[in-house]
């Protein structure tokens, strides 16, 4: 029973000396931190107000954005075929992407079925057509000939005056226009029918035999109307002889009667055959008259009107003939154009088209359709490449061309390239439906010196050089804060801030160069925002303390190498300068003639794709990597205005 009854003695007992113990110690600790709270307060502070040692270095103001690799020398591949339809020509065979292919290799089939069809129905219009000028051939020598045939003297007149070739009784002879070409002696002698030079002989006058120059008469000399003018001529000749006789039988009886051997009525009878002479000689005149004056004309206007109805009729279906041949023509190039072919050799690179909202616009497949002057293929030079980057409009107003750049591509990252900016877009890519509203503009930086293995599509990372200065004060942005207008950094003193006004110069993202206000060595406030309430020397509102209102943001300068800044124009701007200058065959291009002297020593150089001329790419990549030296006498003092990229 003793040692149940001694436990609870001992715990009391220790609860008594540990309660005194607590409450010593919490009267004694409120007094202490009393008495040392201003102490600890300004030790909290003083430790976490981060501190950093202003220095000197070089600064490098980069933009770094990311684009895509491709060649600066497409030759694109393109459909020819005339869309017969809105949805265009079936695809039925490519060759698949990335193969490299030789010159004539066939690249696209497209489906010609329909193109073969039309030209069956097209072959069979045009063979209709054909035989239309055949037969309208044939009437105009019909009708030339039956001209010859009535008169050929008319005839000779007419084939002068209108340049027609002559046709024979057997069809058209061989064409020639004499009166366009001057032809020979001989050939006006045939159609002349005897004649010297280029004299034609307009045929014998009414009444004469048709005589040539040297007296001779002239062969099958004659015609349908000589015929009835020789006819009727042969009844004049008749009619007077028959007057001419009835006359002196008329005389006779006359004398006869007189002396009383004749009787009256024999008189009368004689009289009666003379008059009757006479009327059919005015007949056979009047005959030979209406024949001259007005039967001849009637049909050689008929005959002339024959044949210029059967030159338009000619000339009508020639003219359908040729439509139609050039309608079969055009078929036949339209189905060759469905095969086709590479013009030169390169690797194959679809030219597919990704739409806003991430597919496939345009996809380059069997089945698919083509639409005429559309894209297929396209053949890189690898030997010219480019990277196309999407700078941000809060950037893009420090990117000009002419500025240098350093490029990593994401499948070779040990690989750096120096590159060069030719182009910077007027005006924002177009955008998707569903990504940021914020604006990007297409950069084109150029690549020197491309390597072996680099294809269009790799992802690169461009990091474009804005502005570098060596040997200058530097300090982190956010050691910096703006007041009333002016830029302050604190600086520790004692224990307390003093906000000392600085001049600033350009910045990045990371530091900002001080061109005042600071030295060397000296430390200052790293995060300066969060303790600027607690700074001292910092204006009020309304004073007359004028503040220092020198920005961050300047406008970039151009690099003339990595030591300084460039005091003169930009690679572009020499490039487009020389353009003007001495481009004397005005193609945007120098030759070697054209070339100032400083360029010729190093033309070959310079001619990356080897044709013998140097374009602006050319002259902007020798002129960045310091090729040659182009003194500004040789440019021009005041450049005019140049056509973009």
């Amino acid at each position: 029973m003793t040692p149940s009854k001694s436990t609870p003695a001992r715990r009391w007992g220790i609860s008594y000396r540990g309660l005194v113990i607590a409450l010593v110690v919490m009267t004694a600790v409120p007094a202490v931190a009393w008495a040392l709270w201003p102490s600890l307060a300004r030790k909290s502070s003083e430790t976490t107000a981060m501190l950093y040692t202003v220095e000197r270095g070089e600064f490098v103001h980069e933009i770094v954005d990311r684009g895509t690799v491709e060649s600066a020398n497409n030759v694109e591949v393109k459909c020819e075929v005339k869309s017969k339809n809105l949805s265009g020509t079936q695809i039925l065979w490519v060759v698949p992407e990335g193969k490299m292919v030789e010159p004539n290799e066939k690249l696209v089939e497209l489906d010609k079925s329909a193109l073969e069809n039309e030209e069956n129905a097209q072959l069979i219009a045009y063979y209709k057509s054909e035989a239309e000028v055949i037969q309208a051939r044939a009437a105009l020598d019909a009708a030339l000939i039956a001209l010859k045939e009535y008169d050929p003297v008319a005839y000779r007149d007419y084939l002068q005056k209108h340049g027609l070739p002559d046709v024979d009784s057997e069809g058209r002879s061989e064409v020639s226009r004499t009166a366009a070409n001057g032809s020979s002696a001989a050939q006006g002698q045939s159609l002349a029918g005897g004649g010297n030079g280029m004299v034609l002989d307009t045929g014998p006058s009414p009444g004469e035999a048709a005589q040539p120059s040297n007296g001779v008469a002239v062969a099958n000399e004659g015609g349908a109307y000589r015929q009835q003018e020789l006819t009727i001529r042969n009844e004049i000749a008749v009619a007077q002889e028959n007057r001419n006789r009835a006359k002196n039988y008329y005389e006779s009886s006359y004398g006869l009667f007189k002396k009383g051997y004749l009787n009256k009525l024999q008189l009368e009878g004689d009289a009666f055959a003379l008059l009757k002479a006479e009327n059919d000689l005015e007949i056979a005149n009047t005959k030979l008259q209406v024949l001259e004056k007005f039967t001849r004309a009637k049909e050689l206007r008929r005959l002339q009107c024959d044949i210029e109805s059967a030159q338009a009729k000619l000339k009508a279906a020639e003219a359908s003939h040729k439509v139609n041949e050039a309608l079969l023509e055009s078929i036949r190039t339209q189905i060759n154009l469905c095969t086709i072919r590479a013009p030169c050799a390169g690797q194959v690179v679809y030219a597919n088209v990704t739409g806003y909202r991430g597919n496939k616009e345009v996809l380059i497949a069997p089945g698919e359709m083509a639409r005429e002057r559309q894209v297929l293929i396209r053949l890189p030079d690898p030997t010219q490449m480019q990277v196309l980057a999407r700078i941000s409009e809060a950037k893009i107003a420090m990117v000009v061309p002419g500025m240098t750049a350093k490029i990593r591509l994401d499948a070779f990252p040990d690989l750096q390239l120096e590159g060069t900016v030719i182009k910077v877009d007027e005006f924002p890519a177009p955008s998707s439906w569903f990504g940021s509203i914020v604006k990007e503009y297409e950069t084109t930086v150029w690549i020197h010196d491309t390597p072996p293995g680099l294809r269009p599509g790799l992802t690169a990372e461009v990091r474009i050089l804005i502005e570098r200065a060596s040997d200058v004060l530097q300090v982190p942005v956010q050691a910096v804060f703006e007041h009333l207008g002016a830029f302050y950094c604190l600086v520790p003193d004692g224990r307390q801030f003093r906000a000392v006004p600085v001049g600033l110069g350009a910045s990045n993202d990371k530091y900002v160069i001080v061109e005042s206000g600071l030295e060397e060595g000296q430390q200052i406030v790293l995060n300066a925002s969060a303790y600027r309430d607690k700074a001292t020397g910092l204006p009020e509102a309304g004073s007359s303390l004028r503040p220092n209102r020198r920005g961050v943001a300047r406008v970039p300068r151009r690099l003339d190498d990595e030591n300084g800044l460039r005091k003169g124009p930009s690679p572009l701007e020499i490039a487009k300068q020389l353009i003007q200058q001495f481009d004397a065959n005005r193609d945007n291009r120098l030759d070697l003639e054209e070339a100032p002297e400083p360029w010729k020593s190093h033309f070959e150089q310079c001619d990356i794709n080897n044709d013998a001329k140097l374009d602006v790419a050319e002259l902007i990549r020798a002129i960045a990597r310091g090729q040659t030296r182009i003194k500004h006498e040789s440019l021009p003092a005041e450049p005019a205005a140049q056509p973009e990229l």
